[in-house]
């Protein structure tokens, strides 16, 4: 496998302006209006092989509630869309995390971590290429997305991070 230039490596939070920049941690009440954070790339593709998400509370994290919160009324959805925002394919497949556990339907790898005396925190890999079989590429303009649609607010963190590279000729 060749090497990859440092350039051409992606690690970046899913955010509400879609580049990096903007907010990154979802941690509003997003019941009157959806809130999208995501991914994208107006003029190369993005190769995407993991998705790693932290939810931070203050609690006991169990599988049947979303951080120490309860269970989540809407839940998230996870979706590939392209450029006019039309959903291409839903990486959830209809069915919304709404808990803590929902998170190991799509990525197995999903459990709190020890807490030291400090905020709990509950982890998630979603990595794609081990558990599909292959990475998401994103064609230029096209994006990884994370719709919420719930109150969040009991939250003290929760980030979405996406580890991929930039390919060429799109």
């Amino acid at each position: 496998m060749p090497d990859v230039q440092p350039q051409e490596k992606l690690y970046q939070c899913l955010t509400d302006i879609g580049d990096g920049t903007g907010v990154n941690n979802a941690v509003g009440n997003y019941l009157s209006d959806m809130f999208e954070i995501f991914i994208t790339n107006a003029e190369r593709a993005i190769q995407i092989s993991t998705i790693m998400v932290g939810i931070r509370d203050v609690g006991n994290f169990r599988q049947d509630r979303y951080g120490a919160m309860s269970a989540l009324t809407n839940g998230i959805r996870v979706k590939i869309k392209d450029d006019l925002g039309a959903t291409l394919l839903d990486m959830t497949s209809g069915i919304p995390i709404r808990t803590n556990g929902g998170w190991q339907l799509l990525a197995f790898d999903a459990s709190p971590l020890p807490q030291g005396g400090g905020d709990g925190f509950y982890a998630v890999r979603w990595g794609l290429s081990r558990d599909t079989g292959s990475d998401i590429i994103l064609e230029p303009g096209h994006r990884l997305s994370a719709e919420l649609n719930d109150d969040f607010t009991e939250l003290v963190g929760h980030t979405f991070f996406i580890y991929g590279t930039f390919k060429e000729g799109g």
